[in-house]
């Protein structure tokens, strides 16, 4: 029987080393709608941008707000090219 050696688990300082090669799109999925929090979320990526410039979202949904909350993305958040 082959020996099996274990890995160590991964640490923060890991992690922050190797995080542009390991960023995954973010993703929501949901109804397009203030009351989500699809402000705070817009926020928050354009915050972290600033640390992470190629992380992305993709919405997936529709709703009442929509054209409200993509034109924000626009012109508030100026994340056009970010969020699809």
């Amino acid at each position: 029987m082959a020996q099996q050696t274990a890995k160590p688990a991964a640490n923060d300082a890991d992690i922050a080393a190797n995080a542009t090669a390991r960023l995954f799109p973010l993703l929501f999925v949901g109804r397009l709608a203030t009351v989500k929090g699809l402000p705070v979320l817009f926020a928050a990526l354009q915050r972290l941008r600033a640390s992470y410039p190629e992380l992305r979202l993709r919405l997936i949904g529709g709703g009442p707000e929509e054209g409200e909350l993509r034109s924000q993305v626009d012109t508030k958040f100026g994340l056009e090219n970010v969020i699809g």
